[in-house]
């Protein structure tokens, strides 16, 4: 992660602030870009007031991003304008990274390697609860089915938020279908709890604001990852499915 001025704490679910400062670094990606940015990640973090700070140039030769206050999560600005790819450095041992803030991201091949990154962790852990939700119909990623079905044998217990009915046949009793009906609906959700192992935890959120426009974050953050998945599953006015 590129050295910033700020420093560095933990965000858990107590620390978060009611207001945060996303500040970018090194780039030329759209205000307009940043600006729905900010707003993505208040809606996702559950924080009041996310201001996007001017647009900073310092000594280092990357573009990135840092979300701040008492909290700082920083890594790796993905955009459209951008000359080189992150997304592909996150499964690398040489040059790997802890958070990815999408801002117009339009590879949808792209989202599904990270999602991919988080799933195998799951798999290979075979123990703790990996979940799942989609914008579009699972049932038109078949070969997600697959990917989960391999987690939930291994043991891993899978929860996804989708609608029993499209579920494939006999894949239901493999996992724990809650349906459509949770507080981060409408997006591109994957998370891992890590099974008790800090280092295994990773999430993602996307959104598509507009077609093939994502905005988000992918992160292996600990601390960042416990509070997306508390908002993940948090209950949803009027819902009383089982957690």
């Amino acid at each position: 992660m590129p050295d910033s001025p700020v420093r560095e704490r933990g965000v858990g679910p107590e620390s978060v602030p009611d207001g945060l400062t996303l500040a970018a670094f090194n780039t030329d990606c759209a205000e307009a870009a940043l600006d729905a940015l900010g707003a993505t990640l208040g809606r996702y973090l559950d924080i009041d007031d996310v201001t996007v700070g001017t647009t900073l140039t310092d000594e280092q030769p990357e573009e990135f991003a840092v979300l701040h206050d008492d909290v700082l999560v920083g890594g790796a600005l993905v955009h459209p304008g951008r000359g080189d790819d992150p997304i592909g450095e996150v499964a690398s041992p040489f040059r790997p990274s802890d958070t990815l803030f999408l801002a117009g991201y339009g590879d949808r091949a792209g989202l599904r390697s990270l999602s991919n990154r988080i799933e195998t962790l799951a798999w290979r852990a075979g123990a703790g609860r990996l979940y799942a939700a989609g914008q579009q119909r699972f049932a038109s990623m078949d070969d997600q089915w697959g990917i989960y079905a391999d987690a939930a044998e291994a043991g891993c217990e899978v929860h996804v938020f989708e609608e029993p009915g499209y579920v494939p046949g006999g894949d239901g009793d493999r996992f724990v279908v809650h349906g459509e009906r949770h507080s981060l609906a409408g997006t591109w959700l994957v998370v891992f709890d890590g099974a008790g192992n800090d280092a295994a935890k990773a999430a993602m959120l996307a959104e598509e604001r507009e077609p093939d426009s994502y905005y988000g974050v992918w992160t292996v953050v600990p601390e960042l990852v416990d509070v997306i998945l508390k908002r993940a599953v948090e209950p949803v006015a009027g819902d009383r499915r089982e957690k």
